[in-house]
């Protein structure tokens, strides 16, 4: 028998809140549990209906408010309703399965519909010899990694738990896990993924460069240098850099969730979308990606992951292994021809050359742009909003939403554990709403159609805006302070700490 055991009191605290949260949100709250809620629509046309100007109000004149019943009953189809006996959940079983089932069974989850996966020999056989009693209820143990079970059984979860107590990136491929999880689309809408990562064993250089690079692309998006070869000498990058070294375990932190939300709602979809004959229906002819130079990666802007794909392949730049392995967990199982670098630079290579696309659809992206077909409520739209659309209609990305993440840091021994609870909407009451991407002209010249598109997608920016940077720039309707329509920002990781330390205090 193995020495694990994974039933410490701050373990059983964390396992705890992340179930309960997970199972209230997915049922009692399953109404907040989506990105943008059934109330968004209406709430901000009656918002905007109070605001002054003229135009404004002829513009909303135009909207037959039939279309808010049509967008709402639309939302409902796609959100539903589920109780706790509804809901399928999966997880990594290790040596002691028991430690998560009861706490599923004991939240209304039916035993049946609760599956365990272990692949290792000796923890299945342990697992196994843990559930031999033949007292009813039992997990149903699977021997079988569980990416292999996501590639070939087409069963989808509310809820995944994946406890691999790695670091990320590391060779337990734990972020891989969630790759392969969202190229399959094995998590249903809304649904709730639940990881548990490890701070590395050593800390090394390696690793403060690469959370460091990934997070100063979403810090400074639009920053501009000479030598992005020698970033290491810029002031910005060294301040932040300094940050991360000095207190690694909360920008890691961060940076874990970062990459949770990016590889289901930005890497894989690109993945999927850029492989598929859908991204030949938009361009003229084979796409190729140009040698990256300081001049490209400048001219790349709200767009952090496309530069960070850029840096990666800038010529003269080290190799930095941390980086190379996270990219590669990036691609999930059996990798796509064109990887998560290569499909992000090619899709944002089109994005900001429209000439590639098409004659029709530059035609239709040039509308987009045409202030009599768009009326400017806030942002300026531009083509690109359109662009966006038609890639997320047909790759189904996984958003998050921002504001019901919760997250968790505690010890486990000797190493620092840190928990995500992520609820992930497909959203498909806004990329359903409009019709295919041939259609979008006459769907643009129907003002309450095109109207209620883009109040729902103001709810999904004001998820992602502070995150997310990489679709639907200027796709802002009303103000990212206004009173009930803010941005949305994660909350701080609370810590639980050990029972000795709170007796001691």
């Amino acid at each position: 028998m193995t020495d694990i055991t994974y039933r410490q009191p701050e373990k059983d605290a964390v396992r705890q809140k992340a179930l309960q949260y997970a199972v209230e949100s997915l049922t009692n709250n399953r109404s907040q549990a989506c990105c943008v809620e059934r109330n968004y629509v209406r709430n901000l046309y009656n918002a905007l209906s109070f605001e002054p100007g003229v135009e404004l109000k002829n513009e909303l004149q135009r909207i037959d408010t039939a279309y808010l019943g049509h967008w709402e009953r639309l939302h409902d189809s796609c959100v539903g309703s589920k109780s706790a006996s509804d809901l399928v959940v999966c997880y990594l079983s290790g040596p002691e399965p028991q430690n998560d089932f009861h706490v599923l069974i004991s939240l209304g989850i039916l035993p049946q519909n609760i599956w365990a996966f272990e692949y290792d020999k000796d923890m299945y056989r342990e697992a196994l010899n843990s559930c031999t009693s033949g007292l009813y209820p039992q997990p149903r143990l699977i021997k079988q990694p569980i990416e292999a079970f996501f590639r070939d059984t087409p069963r989808k979860f509310d809820i995944v738990y994946l406890d691999a107590c790695g670091a990320i990136p590391s060779s337990k491929h734990a972020l891989r896990c969630v790759a392969s999880l969202s190229k399959y689309h094995r998590l249903a809408s809304p649904g709730i993924l639940i990881t548990n990562f490890a701070c590395p064993p050593v800390v090394e250089p390696d690793h403060i460069d690469c959370i460091t690079e990934y997070l100063f692309t979403k810090y400074y998006p639009n920053v501009k240098l000479d030598q992005w070869e020698q970033l290491s000498q810029n002031t910005h990058y060294a301040s932040l850099r300094r940050k991360v070294e000095q207190d690694f375990t909360k920008y890691y932190g961060d940076f874990i969730t970062a990459c949770l939300c990016d590889v289901c709602a930005i890497t894989m979809p690109a993945q999927r979308f850029v492989n598929s004959r859908n991204f030949g229906d938009l361009i003229k002819s084979t796409l190729s990606i140009p040698t990256m130079t300081n001049e490209n990666v400048n001219a790349l802007e709200n767009c952090s992951l496309g530069r960070a794909a850029m840096l990666r392949a800038l010529k003269g730049r080290p190799l930095n292994r941390v980086t190379e392995n996270l990219w590669q967990e990036f691609a999930g199982d059996n990798p796509y021809r064109d990887d998560a670098s290569k499909s992000l630079l090619k899709l944002f290579c089109l994005k900001h050359q429209p000439d590639l696309l098409k004659n029709e659809i530059r035609e239709i992206y040039d509308i987009a742009t045409d202030p009599k077909v768009f009326y400017q409520f806030l942002d300026r739209p531009f083509g690109g909003m359109y662009l966006d659309f038609i890639i997320n209609q047909l790759a189904y990305p996984m958003h998050a939403k921002t504001s019901g993440i919760r997250r968790y840091r505690y010890r486990a021994k000797e190493t620092e554990m840190f928990t995500d609870v992520i609820p992930l909407d497909e959203c498909r009451y806004i990329y359903d709403w409009l019709p295919g991407m041939h259609q979008m002209k006459q769907a643009y010249s129907d003002n309450s159609w095109q109207d209620i598109f883009r109040f729902a997608l103001d709810g999904l920016v004001k998820q992602r805006l502070k995150y997310n940077n990489e679709f639907f720039f200027r796709g802002s309707v009303i103000d990212k302070y206004e009173n009930g329509f803010e941005q949305k920002t994660l909350g701080e990781r609370e810590v639980i700490e050990r029972r000795c330390d709170r007796e001691s205090a």
